[in-house]
């Protein structure tokens, strides 16, 4: 059946592959045809701009000569005008009614008079001449205006067009683009699943068959078991064996490395060491008052180098109990418990381990633990009259947001350190701090709100 479902999935890709391929091919075509209009568009634009400029001047031409040749006219019929008006004057001064004219041809005084009004008259028509060709020089006939103003309108109105078509034609082209990447991106979705279905198709364990080994019975197994994938059931077996929860029986006393060099110090002990069978919650606790006492102290003594948490250790247990076999006893069980939850990461307990181990380095791995903890025991550590429980905790849920944004670091857990130090030992180099500690809206709390 994994087969078949594998099968119609690879099918129903191959099937989106060839739409996809199809699509995108047919969408090209039309965008390469888009692109030939266009530029037919263009073409035709700048051959009609080149007819409208080609118009312009032929009609500038026309307009002229025929300005010229009418110019030329209306000289012609003032000059006729003017002799006829010369030829009856002469007629009335004579009185004859039967006035020849070929006597007046004749006559030079007439030729003389006719020839200066002639002048005159010339001379008149070219100053209005002059005067017509600077006042209308470029003026072209209305007719022929309002035909070119016609067709520039309609050009006009056709290159809209034009342009909506080409915006439609973008709008459709990003649609199909979007719509595309959608089908990919739902592809290589369909892909992976299909990967995912064929990596997870392989038989589940049965777990219920753990109950009948696990100490407790079905009860037991049913509440370790509850909402748990694969890979922590795997684990919760791992730390059952590890316990000796899985039929062994319990050890109930450790046997001493004895007092060699090259036993850690918080080790050596010649004898038997009782077993506590620490449980995980123990473990956690123990580490957490380990990282706040020993931020404590390295922030006591900024200038020295730092203690290794081994010997640490050493000096931590000898604080707490005064008898040297308290003090293995509690060494053994911690060790014994941390390599039984060292595999449990999310508290850090392997951190805790590899370090004590010399496996990591304490510098950067450690401070990011400290620090996470020490914020942990800030409610119980903080001491001052003006501070309530309440905005204990909202100054602590500060600190832990600013480590879970980035902004924290190892100027963050100096302060913390310092606030520590302050409130244990009262010194005074960090009694600036202090201030900036209950002026809770610099850590991001509204005091006036908690």
């Amino acid at each position: 059946m994994l087969v078949t479902v594998s099968e119609q999935s690879d099918q129903k890709v191959m099937h989106m592959r060839d739409q996809e391929r199809r699509e995108i091919e047919r969408l090209q075509l039309l965008n390469e045809q888009l692109r030939h209009q266009v530029t037919e568009m263009h073409h035709v634009k700048a051959d009609m701009q080149a007819q409208i400029e080609r118009m312009h001047q032929e009609i500038a031409k026309e307009y002229n000569a025929h300005r010229n040749e009418w110019d030329a006219r209306r000289l012609l019929v003032s000059d006729l005008n003017e002799l006829r008006a010369v030829r009856e004057e002469s007629r009335a001064k004579v009185g004859d009614d039967d006035y020849d004219l070929a006597a007046e041809t004749a006559d030079p005084t007439t030729l003389r008079i006719a020839l200066r009004k002639a002048r005159e008259g010339e001379m008149k028509a070219s100053q209005r001449l002059i005067v017509i060709e600077a006042t209308y020089g470029d003026v072209i006939p209305r007719r022929d205006f309002e035909d070119l103003k016609k067709r520039f309108v309609e050009m006009e109105e056709q290159l809209e067009l034009t342009k909506n078509d080409i915006t439609v034609l973008k709008s459709a082209y990003n649609a199909m683009t979007e719509e595309q990447n959608k089908l990919k991106r739902e592809t290589e979705e369909s892909a992976r699943e299909c990967e995912k279905m064929r990596r997870c198709a392989t038989p589940r364990p049965k777990w219920d068959r753990c109950a009948d080994v696990i100490e407790g019975g079905a009860d037991r197994w049913k509440t370790l078991s509850d909402s748990k994938t694969s890979d922590q059931l795997v684990g919760v077996l791992l730390n059952e064996i590890a316990t000796k929860t899985v039929g062994t029986g319990h050890v109930e006393y450790f046997d001493g490395l004895g007092l060699d060099s090259s036993v850690p110090a918080y080790l050596r002990y010649e004898g038997q060491v009782r077993n506590r069978h620490l449980c995980l919650r123990d473990t956690i606790l123990v580490i957490t008052d380990i990282w706040k006492e020993k931020a404590i102290h390295d922030a006591r003594r900024p200038d020295d180098p730092r203690m290794p948490l081994s010997d640490f250790l050493l000096e931590y247990f000898t604080q707490r109990f005064s008898l040297k076999q308290m003090v293995a006893e509690w060494g053994y069980n911690l060790i014994d418990a941390c390599k039984r939850f060292h595999e449990d990461e999310t508290e850090n307990v392997g951190m805790f381990y590899d370090i004590l181990r010399d496996k990591a380095r304490f510098s950067r791995n450690a401070d990011a633990l400290a620090t996470r903890q020490g914020v942990n025991g800030l409610p119980g550590a903080i001491v001052n009259p003006y501070k309530t429980p309440q905005r204990v905790a909202a100054l602590t849920q500060a600190a832990l947001e600013q480590l879970n944004s980035g902004s924290g670091g190892p100027s963050f857990l100096k302060s913390l350190r310092e606030v520590t130090l302050r409130t244990e030992g009262g010194d005074p180099r960090f009694m600036d701090w202090l201030p900036i500690l209950h002026h809770q809206p610099r850590l991001g709390v509204d005091v006036t709100r908690v």
